[in-house]
């Protein structure tokens, strides 16, 4: 069984996304712009604690993040870039294009499910476990409620990565078969946990700076706007770097090779 190294798996991450800046921002530019849209929109009609009704809301801008990952997951796996470049073969071009576009396709509807099915399992669970809950003030049911969300999460974790190899056109059982030991989950998180963290910091940290420009219980549009566009280009950064991770990590297994 391949053993994955977190840090050079997240190593790897990190320096393939900056050093294909250039390839990626166009590809970036609609996605982002989309999630951006319907962001707004999700908050104006979608009250902040109702998850499921938000990722709804937000269906269209993870199908269009779903197509830039699924891209961005080939050219990790397979070395395929887009746009797709013709060969003059019109009978080979057809058919790697129809290849291409069933990977890119099935990972952009399997990336919009899985937010879509996360959205659902979070919205179940905060009902029962309010946000802003007193943790002694928990009765033995929301604790128990506590506990099965935790170790629920654990399992289903290596699952939510499931549009990277069904981008590649890898098989469904031939990838559940690979991420099926526990160590797997262990390794995964960790990946997940060093390419999320510093998006989190950022946003912090940057959040924090146009926050304080607010005058103490005022909202000013263009702020607000700031730190929404903030929001969504740390969110899609991060998660670009983590499907590198991710797909690095993936690769890895396929090919049975400690990384």
């Amino acid at each position: 069984m391949a053993s994955i190294d977190i840090i050079t798996t997240a190593s790897f991450a990190y320096k393939k996304t900056w050093d294909e800046r250039a390839y990626l921002f166009p590809m970036v530019v609609l996605p982002l712009l989309i999630k951006f849209f319907f962001y707004n929109l999700a908050e104006i009609f979608v009250d902040g604690d109702n998850i499921l009704r938000f990722s709804i809301f937000m269906l269209p801008a993870y199908f269009a993040e779903g197509w830039l990952l699924s891209h961005w997951a080939r050219t990790i796996m397979l070395g395929h870039r887009w746009p797709f470049k013709p060969t003059g073969n019109d009978e080979e071009d057809n058919k790697k294009l129809s290849e291409r576009a069933r990977g890119v396709l099935g990972g952009a509807v399997a990336f919009t499910l899985i937010n879509i099915l996360m959205g659902g399992y979070f919205h179940l669970f905060t009902s029962f476990i309010p946000l802003d809950m007193n943790p002694q003030e928990a009765e033995p049911s929301v604790a128990i409620m506590g506990v099965l969300m935790m170790i629920s999460t654990f399992l289903l974790f290596r699952y939510i990565w499931f549009y990277i190899p069904l981008s590649a056109n890898i098989s469904p059982r031939y990838f559940f078969e690979k991420v099926k030991p526990l160590r797997v989950t262990y390794q995964m998180i960790g990946i997940w946990l060093v390419c999320f963290i510093p998006a989190v910091v950022a946003l912090q940290l940057f959040g924090g700076v146009l926050s304080g420009m607010m005058v103490e219980g005022q909202s000013h549009p263009i702020i607000v706007n700031l730190l929404n566009f903030l929001h969504i280009t740390l969110d899609t950064i991060k998660n670009l770097i983590c499907t590198a991770g991710i797909a690095y990590a993936v690769l890895v297994l396929l090919k049975g090779k400690s990384a």
